[in-house]
């Protein structure tokens, strides 16, 4: 069956009349039957509701599901959880059509023809359970546990944590993350002593800078900055906060901000640095925090009488304003008039996102703008970058490792380039894809890919796609056919969210640790399987090192006794009341604490009632941290980059491409400038004459990479600001426009030097001249029938290449050319 969005229509209302007839309704949509053949339905209507978790997202909130007859027909926001305080976005509300949705697979399959060709037969999970401990013990006996990878989509939580200690334990390195929706963690932290991806103190602070980061929408927990952003700007007991966007695009949160710069692609760094400079040459630097928590600000002389630059001196003579205007597009009168506001209203933050990330200069902008940071005074003290809060505790034994554990978990990571050991990108997806062809540094023989769909979520799609050809064995754990799915040998679908358990924190931002139980609201509606419990049951099989590092029944036994970890350490409380994070610190303050639970099982039965534990949020008395780096300070000249060049195990970071003549960079030595934040000038796929436009994909919240596009809910509105549903659409600029002869609605192809895509032009005045701007998320070609064929995929167009730096893809490094679809 077919459908349109006049029989969605049509459906949705039929729908929501006969809610209350929960049993029927559920059974026949997921059938697939026309509304016309409903019977009416006469059980007893009995309300119940469950607390769980929504895992649609990276947002962690908090959820009630209102079930009738033991039917789930509801779900709202819970307002116990901190995170989103009874709020629920469009993605959460589509929940009810995961679990209903007429595509799940029933049961595991394995390939009956070859690679691509859709054909499967099913199979009983036992044989598939033993095929795969035949495949894994088999490498571990001739001493190749490091040939097995494990590529997820940025698992968190217990099942990140299970899968960490399965990988470990097994004897493999490789178990590496995909790209996901958050801002994730940068190596550069490491550099710094950051252990995780940094908190912000946003309650406190006065000031946001925001570089690239829509977090008013598709970065991070989208519904926790939006309440947030809400008491910031109304809380009538704090001054108003002032928040300036720099980005390409007219963005959710740029529309919300107090001003916006527009810069050109990939200059974010250079502006950070030229702001960095009004800091320095007007004394609006926090003197105090520089001179005492912070090294490599002025010139300093190593242990050989070498005398090295610091960052002021290359910044007073690299980036002044006239410079960084005519590179970024910036006025200088913007640029001072940001800055001061920056240095003026302390406490500020800044903070960097997609539209760093996706270059091929990433590091160093990162780099320039947590240096911002530091110059007035905000890591590590309220209403800045503040520590990250800790995990929460875990029950799980240290890893049992053999010689071949000890020996495979020593051996480079399959992402890793052959001719050189990086010790700093921690998850490098385009040098993977690069390496498994080449089967460098070592062939990958076994591969599981778990809530991740590389053939439609990363560039060249044609290439992932050779990359999995030469993996001999492929296991998929998607509950949905997709793009990866159908070049796997087995199939061994997970439950969905609503059918399972799980344990879910590690929620980005957040400035307190918190941790959501995911619990089943309704029993599993065919023969699929948790993947926690496909790993336990495997680690059973494969040996006693493996099975007393997980010493588990199952995944309810794994889950509880996390739990009783929890209750264990004393620490955190399980909330009875909605959660406002300025009355909670003003209460926890004056001596307010929450009871504790004198026995586990009490613990156990409000941690299920509620579905939230949490600890309370760090009061900010004095967060200045020792930084865990060489100098025991923050680095502005990094000594840890210095070592690893030393050592011969790192390049210099400095780009090959032609430089600006007499670029100002050239004064200083490439070693000492490879360890300072500076400018490197961003890569582009596409020679400018041939393809003169800038191509910048984004994410919206009702798509994010793409597994929300079989929900027909979110189809409905997904490109609302343009009124444009169930179809991808293409952002220019008027002006742009103009100089092409394309009329708003008009159908064009968007070429560039890896692939082409027909799409119809929108016109938007929040689009930067020269820059053709696509969502990610549509162009499914092999994601059931309502995702499939529906707009486009932007990653067809986008070649595969990756900051070397720190691994991140640079998904926003592509020219492309317009032209106008002729009519036949």
């Amino acid at each position: 069956m077919s459908i349109n969005r006049r029989d969605f229509l049509k459906q949705s209302a039929f729908l929501l009349a006969a809610a209350g007839n929960a049993a029927w309704v559920v059974e026949a949509l997921s059938a697939g039957e026309e509304p016309a053949a409903l019977q009416t339905y006469t059980g007893p209507r009995l309300e119940t509701w469950r607390h769980s978790v929504c895992r649609l997202c990276p947002g962690g909130c908090g959820i009630r599901i209102r079930l009738v007859d033991g039917q789930p027909v509801k779900i709202e926001g819970n307002p116990l959880s901190p995170v989103n305080r009874g709020g629920l976005c469009p993605t959460g509300h589509s929940g009810l059509q995961v679990l209903y949705h007429p595509e799940r697979l029933k049961g595991p399959l394995r390939r009956k023809g070859k690679r691509g060709e859709d054909q499967w037969e099913p199979v009983p999970w036992e044989d598939a359970l033993q095929e795969i401990a035949d495949r894994l013990g088999q490498l571990r006996a001739d001493n190749r546990p490091h040939h097995f990878l494990f590529l997820h989509g940025g698992a968190r939580g217990l099942m990140g944590r299970l899968i960490q200690q399965f990988m470990t334990a097994y004897g493999s390195p490789n178990s590496i993350s995909l790209p996901v929706h958050a801002n994730g963690y940068s190596p550069l932290l490491s550099l710094q002593g950051f252990s995780q991806s940094l908190t912000y103190d946003f309650a406190s602070t006065r000031f946001i800078l925001s570089f690239g980061n829509d977090w008013l929408d598709a970065e991070g927990p989208p519904v926790w900055m939006a309440k947030l952003f809400g008491e910031l700007r109304q809380n009538p007991h704090r001054n108003r906060i002032k928040l300036v966007q720099v980005d390409t695009r007219f963005s959710i949160t740029a529309a919300k901000a107090d001003r916006w710069l527009p810069v050109r692609p990939g200059t974010c760094g250079i502006l950070a640095l030229g702001i960095a400079y009004i800091l320095i040459v007007e004394g609006l630097y926090d003197q105090e925090y520089i001179a005492t928590h912070t090294f490599g600000f002025e010139d300093w002389t190593d242990d050989r009488g070498i005398t090295h630059p610091g960052f002021k001196t290359v910044v007073l003579k690299s980036y002044y304003p006239e410079r960084v205007s005519r590179i970024t597009g910036v006025s200088i009168d913007e640029l001072i008039t940001v800055a001061r506001s920056f240095a003026a209203n302390r406490p500020s933050i800044a903070l960097w996102g997609e539209e760093v990330d996706g270059h091929t200069n990433s590091f160093y902008s990162q780099f320039a703008i947590l240096a911002l940071n530091a110059l007035v005074g905000s890591l590590g003290k309220a209403g800045g970058i503040i520590i990250p809060p800790p995990p929460p505790p875990t029950s799980f034994p240290e890893p049992e490792l053999d010689d071949i554990a000890r020996w495979g978990n020593r051996q480079l990571r399959a992402d890793q380039p052959p001719d050189q050991p990086l010790s700093l990108p921690r998850n490098h997806p385009a040098q993977l894809i690069e390496n498994l062809p080449a089967r460098q540094p070592y062939p990958v023989e076994v591969a599981f890919i778990y809530q991740t769909n590389p053939v439609h979520e990363l560039p060249e799609p044609q290439k992932v796609v050779e990359a999995l050809r030469h993996i001999p064995f492929v296991v998929s754990f998607t509950p949905f056919m997709d793009e990866t799915a159908r070049w796997a040998d087995l199939i061994l679908p997970d439950h969905t969210y609503l059918e399972k358990w799980d344990l879910d924190y590690g929620v980005p931002y957040l400035p307190f640790t918190q941790v959501g139980l995911t619990q089943p609201v309704v029993s599993p509606r065919f023969n699929t399987r948790h993947t926690g419990d496909v790993l336990l049951s495997l680690a059973h099989r494969l040996g006693e090192g493996l099975s007393r590092s997980l010493p588990y029944q199952d995944y309810v036994s794994l889950l509880q006794s996390e739990a009783r970890a929890l209750f264990d350490s004393g620490r955190g409380y399980i909330p009875s009341g909605e959660f406002d994070e300025f009355m909670f610190e003003y209460m926890v303050q004056r001596g307010f604490r929450f009871p504790k639970h004198l026995q586990f099982e009490e613990f156990w039965k409000d941690f299920q009632n509620t579905g939230i534990w949490m600890e309370n949020p760090r009061l900010h008395t004095q967060l200045i941290p020792q930084f865990k780096t060489r100098s025991g300070k923050f680095e502005f000249y990094s000594l840890e980059l210095r070592e690893k060049m030393r050592r011969g195990n790192f390049p210099l970071a400095l780009s090959s491409a032609p430089r600006e003549a007499q670029m100002p960079e050239g004064e200083f030595a490439p070693e000492d400038l490879t360890c300072l934040p500076h400018f490197e000038t961003p890569q582009f796929t596409g020679d400018s004459p041939e393809y003169p436009l800038h191509l910048r994909p984004f994410r919206v919240l009702t798509l994010f990479e793409g597994e929300g596009a079989n929900r027909l809910l979110l189809l409905e509105m997904v490109g609302f600001r343009h009124q444009v549903r169930w179809d991808s659409w293409a952002e220019l600029h008027p002006e742009t426009a103009a100089e092409l002869g394309i009329r708003d609605g008009e159908w064009v192809w968007i070429e560039s030097p890896v692939g082409k895509a027909r799409v119809r032009v929108r016109l938007f005045a929040g689009a930067m001249p020269g820059v053709v701007y696509v969502p990610f998320g549509l162009g499914h070609e092999h994601y059931g029938k309502y995702a499939t064929g529906r707009g486009i995929n932007p990653n067809q167009l986008i070649a595969l290449k990756a900051d070397v730096m720190n691994g991140h893809l640079a998904d926003k490094a592509t020219r492309v050319r317009i032209r106008k679809v002729q009519p036949a």
